[in-house]
């Protein structure tokens, strides 16, 4: 790895995921104190990006990634999140795998 960036990708939630009715990444909520986002969506753009970063740079010369979302959110697992997680396949998609 020589430290030079070697892909960049943005997604848009609303834009990109639109099957999860996020307005500006959030639920719409006539309350406007509270907002949520669905952490599902988290893990479909996350799962979009590893798929098209392995599709586009040899993965072997990648030293580091970082990445940047919502500015803060709070994801709560179920008791059985480390049997899920342990289970999962490449060929499926991530949130797919932890919607169950």
């Amino acid at each position: 790895a020589t430290g030079a960036v070697v892909h960049q990708r943005a997604l848009n939630f609303d834009r990109d995921f639109p099957t999860y009715g996020t307005k500006s990444g959030v639920l719409p909520n006539a309350d406007a104190a509270i907002v949520h986002a669905p952490p599902l969506m988290w893990v479909a753009a996350l799962d979009r990006v590893l798929t098209e970063l392995k599709d586009v740079v040899d993965l072997s010369q990648i030293g580091a990634i970082a990445g940047s979302a919502q500015q803060h959110g709070s994801v709560y697992l179920r008791g059985s999140f480390t049997e899920t997680i342990a289970s999962l396949r490449a060929d499926a998609p991530l949130a797919d795998q932890l919607a169950g």
